[in-house]
């Protein structure tokens, strides 16, 4: 099992190469991702929640709200830009998801 500092790191290293795997293997860490939600730290789902957006992944709304719920803790005592890169990493999924009719974005089915 990685530990939760290990799979943000994945999601943002994938993000800065702008680089997608395969939708299995992203099913698969988005899973691992929502296991170990309750250990993220702040920077690690700011981490997360930008390098979806980035990747132009687009989480079920269920991963969406459990992703809120954990971060919701972490940010009462997280720093300004610790929240700053978790507003930004939500609303650039929110515009996102507004023009997903375009078809360039991909859907992580979330178990």
């Amino acid at each position: 099992t990685l530990h939760p500092t290990d799979l943000a790191d994945t999601v943002w290293t994938l993000a800065r190469l702008r680089y997608t795997p395969p939708e299995p293997w992203m099913q698969t860490l988005a899973a691992a991702i929502t296991r170990a939600l309750p250990g993220f730290s702040a920077q690690g789902l700011a981490m997360v929640i930008w390098g979806f957006s980035r990747l132009g992944l687009r989480p079920e709304r269920q991963w969406l709200l459990r992703f809120n719920s954990a971060a919701g803790a972490e940010y009462e005592e997280g720093s300004a830009q610790r929240l700053g890169q978790f507003v930004a990493g939500l609303l650039a999924q929110q515009n996102r998801q507004r023009f997903s009719a375009q078809g360039r974005l991909q859907r992580l089915a979330v178990q």
